[in-house]
């Protein structure tokens, strides 16, 4: 059994810090504009997004328009084949703010993972609850993330949505902090 979301989704999601409020939604049934794709370059270039996510990944070049298309189309295929489901936290004018997905369609267990804009502070810990109770919707059990040590808030965002740290799988690994819940409490 694997997961089935619903369609046309356009969750709300307030931020904390300044009460606006997002929509997270399906990469799947959002339009990649070239106004979009110029601010997901933005964001990926963005210091601690670009540090902690990108800087190895793509050899310390920059995050570039075929990354951001490339990022749409992993997107739809991961929908498209039910293995991989992608959102995108916008904003009211239709602006990424941050995206967050589910890397797996494993209801036994799967990993989540995330980038946020600076420019959108306060959105994130409300983001993963979003996705946990969605997950939690869709029958998934357990969820889990991996964290790079030394980042402490992306730690904090996973405490604040009612992560637990396992310190113990943490501990056997030196590049990453292990956290996890279960959807179903």
């Amino acid at each position: 059994m694997s997961p089935n979301f619903p369609n046309k989704l356009s969750i709300p999601v307030m931020n904390h810090l300044s009460g606006k409020i997002y929509f997270l939604k399906r990469v799947d049934e959002i339009e990649p504009s070239d106004e979009l794709l110029e601010h997901l370059v933005a964001i990926g270039n963005e210091y601690k997004v670009y540090s902690w996510i990108f800087k190895e990944m793509l050899k310390e070049e920059p995050y570039g328009l075929n990354n951001a298309n490339d990022f749409f189309e992993m997107g739809r295929n991961g929908w498209n084949e039910n293995e991989q489901f992608v959102f995108m936290l916008m904003t009211e004018n239709g602006e990424p703010a941050a995206c967050i997905d589910i890397k797996s369609s494993d209801l036994d267990g799967a990993e989540i993972g995330y980038l946020s804009s600076v420019k959108h502070r306060g959105v994130m810990t409300n983001t993963v609850i979003a996705i946990l109770n969605l997950a939690r919707d869709e029958g998934y059990k357990r969820l889990f993330a991996l964290v790079q040590k030394g980042n402490d808030e992306s730690s904090d965002v996973m405490l604040r949505a009612g992560f637990l740290h396992n310190e113990a799988r943490s501990e056997q690994c030196e590049t990453y902090h292990y956290y996890e819940t279960s959807s179903q409490q």
